[in-house]
């Protein structure tokens, strides 16, 4: 019994995203938002347009692979799409930096303890939701 009290509590004392990773990830993405950004202000030129458009489809492209690679690989897609990473599909959310904004509310929902009685089975069947959600939509 003491055991598995202990198990829990060293669990949930480690952080399940490290700093590097915040690190790297947060950086990735905040240059990918950069470029975007960038891309947009450039589109107004006739000449800068296309070459903006490329660079910045090719950073979309890089970050998405790593991110889905990246979530897949720490078991935390459910907390990701809650999080609010699905406004970055909406054209006029776009230019905004949610992608960094979302990846830091996610690190934040994840790392942070849970010391709300309750809150924990709430989080998980949110999750579990929101997976099969996922799922059907495929």
């Amino acid at each position: 019994m003491e055991n598995e009290e202990t198990e829990k509590q060293n669990e949930q004392n480690q952080k399940k995203i490290s700093l590097v990773e915040i690190v790297f990830l947060g950086l990735l993405f905040g240059s990918t938002d950069l470029v975007e950004l960038l891309a947009g202000l450039f589109s107004a030129t006739l000449i800068l347009a296309p070459v903006s458009l490329v660079i910045s489809w090719i950073f979309k492209i890089l970050c998405w692979i790593a991110l889905f690679v990246w979530l897949i690989m720490k078991n935390i897609r459910g907390v990701w799409l809650i999080s609010g990473s699905l406004l970055e599909l909406i054209p006029i959310f776009d230019a905004l930096p949610l992608r960094t904004a979302t990846f830091f509310l996610t690190v934040f929902l994840v790392n942070r303890p849970i010391k709300v009685p309750g809150a924990e089975k709430a989080i998980q069947a949110t999750v579990k939701v929101a997976e099969k959600v996922g799922k059907v939509a495929k």
